[in-house]
């Protein structure tokens, strides 16, 4: 559980890096006015997924190491 924790998280860092390096280069092109992360919302809740998805597994993986702990 701990290594699919490990794999989700850098997935995530990845693929959150990735978005906001898109964003930040359409930025620089989009005229005044005009928001560029439209876009690449679909990345965006993607990049909130995963984080969801560690915190969650991390959270579980944290309650069972506590409870192997106490028995």
């Amino acid at each position: 559980m701990k290594k699919l924790e490990n794999i989700i998280f850098y997935i995530a860092i990845i693929f959150s890096g990735y978005t906001l390096y898109k964003v930040y280069i359409m930025n620089k092109s989009v005229p005044e006015g005009m928001c560029p992360v439209n876009n690449y919302i679909e990345y965006i809740y993607i990049s909130i997924g995963l984080a969801a998805a560690y915190f969650i597994i991390s959270f579980i993986n944290n309650r069972k190491t506590a409870e192997d702990e106490k028995a």
